[in-house]
């Protein structure tokens, strides 16, 4: 077992981080615009605009959860021996090798060590892996259960389309975006990405730091991201009875 707060024990893993959705609206963009539209996220301190007359600005709104969660578990075990800090798995028993997880044995001796990355061998399969501990271990069944729970999300963003091709761009991205295209185009990101649905586009002129007006057109898209979360999950797979005499018992 372990202790809560420990600094080896792993923390929650995210399959789907903010960064790779803005990646993958990005991508869309650069796709279906034309390659003088430079694209960039919004909120960074101290940045001018870009160089280029044309150019789009997206920033993050709102994630709305579309349902609860749904959870599985693995209940992964492996044959294999330790030396030093690296992990050799020679046979998969259940499951597979989770990356970033703690894995046991029987005896509890292997203190919070976890799978840190894999050196080689099939992916999440048989080969050596690095972990974060030095010990020696003869070969032994290891456990590294986890917990999934998926929860779909609905991530807004409002997209900012400036420059003086601004309103043919907006309708480009609007009308691409709500096409099989523009999942298409999402989809080949292989990201877990998928456009849902966007607002009209609104012609909101920006004042610029030379208190110039330039032209900008303002639309929300919406799109669902399929994050998961994974946790170190412990499973009982053997019970071992003990009989105690029960004349014995105070």
């Amino acid at each position: 077992m372990w202790a809560a707060g420990v600094a080896d024990v792993p923390i929650p893993t995210i399959s789907l981080i903010e960064t790779q959705a803005f990646q993958a609206i990005r991508v869309f963009l650069t796709t279906v615009v034309s390659s003088d539209v430079e694209v960039i996220r919004g909120q960074d301190n101290r940045v001018g605009e870009p160089l280029s007359p044309d150019f789009c600005i997206i920033w993050p709104l709102l994630q709305q959860r579309l349902s609860t969660n749904r959870t599985t578990y693995s209940d992964n075990y492996i044959l294999g021996f330790i030396t030093n800090n690296i992990l050799t798995v020679e046979q998969l028993l259940s499951g597979n090798v989770p990356i970033g997880q703690l894995v046991f044995d029987v005896l509890g001796s292997l203190d919070h060590a976890v799978i840190n990355v894999q050196l080689d061998g099939n992916p999440n399969g048989t080969g050596d892996y690095q972990l974060s501990v030095s010990r020696t271990l003869a070969q032994s069944v290891l456990y590294c259960g986890i917990r999934d729970d998926f929860a779909p999300v609905q991530l807004s963003v409002q997209l900012e389309v400036h420059g003086p091709n601004s309103s043919d761009n907006a309708r480009i991205i609007d009308t691409l975006f709500r096409s099989d295209e523009g999942v298409d185009i999402f989809h080949e990101t292989g990201f877990d990405v998928t456009p849902l649905y966007c607002d009209e586009a609104r012609y909101l002129p920006f004042i610029n730091a030379q208190q110039q007006y330039e032209y900008r057109w303002v639309l929300d898209l919406n799109l669902q991201i399929n994050p998961v979360i994974t946790t170190l999950q412990q499973f009982a797979a053997q019970l071992k009875a003990q009989s105690i005499p029960v004349d014995v018992i105070l």
